[in-house]
């Protein structure tokens, strides 16, 4: 019985993390460069989507991990 009632908390609580991420995800302009975001949010809130990597250098952004792949083959 608590092993059920566990897993139903952990479910419960794994839907509404992807629906929050969801929804924040739909929120925030995409692919714009660090400066736009800055400008838009406040302090606090640039700070924190810097911190988990939200912000990606805009001109990175647009390429496909096999560009990525093969500029790193040439580098080398």
């Amino acid at each position: 019985m608590f092993v059920r009632t566990f897993f139903r908390g952990v479910l419960l609580g794994g839907l509404i993390i992807l629906s929050i991420a969801s929804i924040f995800g739909t929120i925030v302009e995409q692919n714009q460069p660090p400066e736009k975001y800055h400008k838009i949010y406040e302090d606090w809130a640039f700070a924190l989507m810097d911190r988990i990597n939200l912000i990606v250098e805009w001109k990175y952004a647009n390429r496909t991990f096999a560009t990525a792949t093969a500029e790193s083959r040439l580098r080398t």
